[in-house]
């Protein structure tokens, strides 16, 4: 029997009630899980509400006439195309659910970067206003989702600055998702230094005309240049090869450092979130890691006990990326968000 064979077997096995896909045939089987059927989705774009010349990027994926639309919001320099295993899995074992939204947040993946027009490092990922992120989420729901599908909101999984840019759209504009599910959300970044000593810093770059330059210790790395022993995102050495190849074979998508405008952004909403009544959505579920080199847990767990119905759960040997792990660790994350979603449709 051939490897591509043995590899289409071990995938199949997902829809017949197996677990999560096999990390281990995830390398050879890349081109049929992750890359054909990302171009394989509707690509689409909205405008910038704040700068209506500006294009947000997105995937429409599966099913379009399904009636549960679930929405993706990835964390940050992440394209969206890393979460189609995501897509893949959820799909066989939920049918169900669809259509599929993949978001490239501003600056991200495929959406347009601020920083060609200033032709400064493409890499970085850089946004000059911290509204911008929110509006991003606000556009995808209210200008693509709801109108596709006759008004329904949609679930939503996000994950890292996903889900604190999904909470700040939240604050603006509340009722807009069914079930969330986030994975490791991002309040305050880990940092050695104070969130007010890192606030001020960032304003003061910006202010004085650095405001797109990389931020210490957020600089820019080759990609050519990384290797998964450096990593802290996963323990999982082909899910990072996985990723690893999106930036090789699309490098217009690879991303590795953020600038001191991205970093006033994320603490002017981790400010404005910390300080929300209910930040999240009523009954979201927060899946957080017990080895997360990149995020603070105990904000996100005190904003989970302020929020309505809100479940907080950690996952042991998890990293950062928990739905890109050892199958050991994302097999118990895929179950937490099936039951999640399935207690409610």
């Amino acid at each position: 029997m051939t490897l591509r064979i043995l590899i289409l077997i071990g995938f199949s096995m997902v829809s017949n009630g197996a677990h999560a896909a096999d990390e281990a045939l995830l390398d050879a089987a890349w081109d049929q899980v992750i890359d054909a059927p990302w171009q394989a989705c509707h690509s689409g774009e909205f405008s910038d509400d704040l700068t209506p010349s500006r294009k947000v990027a997105y995937r429409r994926c599966g099913k379009q006439t399904a009636g549960h639309p679930v929405l993706i919001i990835p964390g940050y320099t992440e394209p969206a195309m890393k979460y189609m295993e995501l897509v893949a899995d959820l799909s066989a074992k939920m049918p169900e659910l669809g259509p599929w939204y993949l978001l490239d947040l501003p600056g991200q993946g495929a959406s347009e970067r601020l920083v060609d027009l200033l032709k400064v490092d493409r890499r970085v990922v850089h946004v000059d206003l911290p509204d911008r992120y929110p509006l991003s989420v606000l556009g995808i729901i209210q200008k693509v989702i709801a109108p596709e599908n006759s008004g329904s909101s949609p679930k939503v999984i996000a994950h890292s600055t996903g889900a604190l840019v999904f909470m700040s759209a939240l604050q603006k504009s509340p009722g807009i998702a069914k079930e969330v599910v986030m994975t490791a959300p991002l309040i305050w970044p880990k940092t050695p230094f104070p969130n007010l000593f890192v606030t001020v810093m960032a304003k003061i770059h910006c202010l004085v005309g650095f405001c797109e330059s990389a931020a210490w210790g957020r600089q820019t790395v080759p990609i050519e240049a990384k290797t998964f022993e450096a990593n802290i995102s996963t323990n999982s050495r082909a899910r990072w090869l996985a990723s690893h190849k999106i930036g090789l074979k699309y490098p217009d998508y690879y991303a590795s450092g953020t600038s001191w405008g991205w970093l006033k952004m994320a603490m002017t909403l981790g400010a404005d979130v910390s300080s929300a009544k209910s930040p999240m959505n009523p009954g979201t579920l927060v899946i957080m890691a017990d080895n997360d080199g990149y995020i603070d847990p105990k904000p996100s767990f005190k904003a989970c006990e302020r929020s309505t119905g809100c479940q907080a759960v950690t996952i042991k040997g998890s990293r950062h990326e928990i739905l890109h792990e050892v199958d050991s660790v994302r097999n118990q994350a895929i179950e937490k968000i099936i039951k999640h979603f399935r207690s409610v449709i």
